[in-house]
């Protein structure tokens, strides 16, 4: 039986008491790492982007959700299975990143609340944001890491004033979930 994490409006609600011990057991508006983008997406309404060098995984996107500002889902792109390897869910905060500080705190307890205790996490603060060339982009980050690879991660990104400016980048909450091979995929990228 799968164990769900259901985010919503003010955070994330717990559907069922079991740990999760596997990113497979989470959910984000109802999807998982495994399912098939075609049960949430008819076909002819997927728009891929190449996000990374590397073309192995390509990106679509969901705008306005019932809760998120946008959620982008990845998939490999000789996939025509459309597996998802990634959800990542975001809220935007313009000139707000207190409280984008706040709703990541409320994100992790739930996760915690959720996720067995074994499950290893890295948190870390006031690290530097390194898609911003400026470098003046800061976040705050907590991860999972869970043992077959996997990960879910919730972070707030506070974008420079450069890159609001010249580029409208807005401060952001990002609640994410990879599958062991995309998160291999990202560290190579």
């Amino acid at each position: 039986m799968k164990k769900f994490l259901t985010i919503l409006v003010l955070g994330l609600l717990l559907t069922t008491p079991s740990q999760a011990d596997d990113v497979k057991d989470l959910e984000i508006e109802g999807m998982s790492i495994g399912d098939s983008l075609l049960d949430y997406m008819d076909e002819s309404k997927m728009y891929f982007k190449f996000l990374y060098k590397d073309k192995s995984f390509k990106t679509t996107y969901f705008d306005k959700t019932k809760i998120f500002d946008d959620i982008q889902i990845s998939v490999k792109s000789d996939d025509n299975n459309y597996i998802i390897h990634n959800i990542s869910a975001k809220l935007y905060y313009k000139k707000n990143y207190n409280e984008c500080l706040i709703k990541k705190k409320e994100i992790i307890k739930e996760f915690k609340s959720v996720i067995s205790s074994d499950i290893p996490t890295q948190a870390e603060d006031n690290i530097k944001r390194k898609s911003d060339p400026t470098g003046n982009s800061t976040m705050s980050y907590y991860a999972f890491y869970f043992d077959n690879g996997a990960m879910a991660q919730v972070f707030c990104t506070d974008w420079s004033d450069e890159l609001f400016k010249t580029k409208q980048y807005i401060d952001e909450l990002k609640a994410a979930l990879y599958s062991k091979e995309f998160s291999s995929f990202l560290d190579s990228n």
